[in-house]
């Protein structure tokens, strides 16, 4: 009777431990439980707190607002993506935390601008970085003043037609 009572045992034991590997759960929230999560941060679940997330370098909420249904690439009332908001900012914490999320690396944002390209304007080298990182960037967006991104190997030059702003070169160098 012990024998068989040890054997029941240890078979209930083994189907517990197969069922616990068979666990399919993620480590991504349902996004019920985002939105519990975002109330409890103060913030509503909309486009415009989703913008006031990310600008705060909010990175913990834009994540919860991301898993709770928000389109990562929703665009505000400039056009902007909170990914070419961010870049434009020099905010690398956040544009990396967007890239991880699936933000789009070509997004144009305000005057039809690219996140590398808002990047270089202001030359937030770190940002630059992580978006030229990116394997699907393209690199040879053009915005309306004519500026454009050229990529050659490891180097990234930045040239805008009337050699105003140049990243890579001095002014004197450029020649177009």
């Amino acid at each position: 009777m012990s024998r068989t009572r040890a054997l029941i045992f240890l078979t209930n034991a083994a189907l517990l431990l197969l069922s616990a590997c068979a666990d399919t759960a993620t480590d991504q929230p349902t996004p019920e439980a985002a939105r519990r999560f975002l109330k409890l941060r103060g913030y509503e679940f909309n486009e415009e707190s989703y913008f006031k997330a990310a600008s705060d370098g909010d990175v913990m909420a834009v994540n919860g607002f991301v898993s709770a249904g928000m389109n990562v690439d929703v665009k505000d009332g400039n056009g902007d993506t909170t990914l070419t908001a961010s870049a434009a900012r020099g905010d690398a914490n956040m544009v990396a935390a967007l890239l991880r999320k699936g933000a789009d690396v070509n997004a144009k944002g305000r005057n039809n601008w690219t996140a590398l390209l808002l990047a270089l304007q202001d030359q937030h080298e770190a940002v630059a970085g992580l978006l030229l990182a990116q394997p699907n960037l393209d690199v040879t967006p053009q915005t309306p003043e004519g500026a454009a991104t050229i990529r050659s190997g490891q180097t990234t030059v930045r040239l805008m037609v009337s050699c105003r702003l140049v990243v890579g070169l001095k002014a004197q160098q450029c020649r177009i």
